[in-house]
């Protein structure tokens, strides 16, 4: 497989990974907490994309190949999210979230640092390397409508207020850890 196709498959499952339970998390924790953590959960995300990026780039750029760093983060994010998906308590939860998203947001400047890395025209193919991952924000999404098709389940009722997007997103991180 060549690189540029195995980049574009990289990061189709990094936003494949965030669409498939992200979006529908307010969803599942209006349906499980109490309405006004919603806000609170998504703050995590806010506060983990200020502080983590530049603790995991100088471990990336000075100890260890960025690849590596890239496969343990997910790694990490796969099982914090597995526990984040058992999780019944408000304040147990903020901070499970906290730590997913604190292993989670490097992966997004990591994995631009690897295709801009190893494209030979950066400027003419990332853009085409980049809209893979916008597409894979979209099939995440698409995926539950099709299984609620087929299976005649709600999106809204049946697979959102579930744990089920958060397992979707730990099986695509492994994939992309391995």
């Amino acid at each position: 497989m060549s690189v540029f196709v195995r980049l574009v498959v990289m990061m189709f499952l990094q936003y494949f990974t965030w669409g498939a339970w992200w979006t529908t998390l307010g969803t599942y924790l209006n349906a499980n907490f109490s309405s006004g953590f919603v806000g609170l959960a998504y703050a995590t995300s806010g506060l983990a994309a200020i502080f983590s990026p530049f603790i995991v780039g100088m471990i990336a750029d000075r100890y260890f190949p960025t690849q590596w760093v890239l496969a343990v983060l997910h790694g990490v994010s796969a099982l914090l999210l597995l526990w984040t998906s058992t999780i019944q308590q408000e304040s147990l939860l903020w901070w499970a979230l906290l730590a997913y998203n604190l292993a989670f947001m490097p992966t997004l400047a990591l994995t631009n640092s690897i295709a801009f890395s190893n494209l030979t025209d950066s400027a003419g193919q990332f853009p085409r390397v980049r809209v893979a991952g916008t597409i894979g924000w979209i099939v995440a999404g698409l995926s539950y409508v099709g299984y609620a098709m087929a299976t005649g389940a709600s999106v809204k009722n049946d697979i959102e207020p579930t744990v089920i997007p958060m397992y979707v997103a730990i099986v695509s991180q492994i994939v992309l850890a391995v």
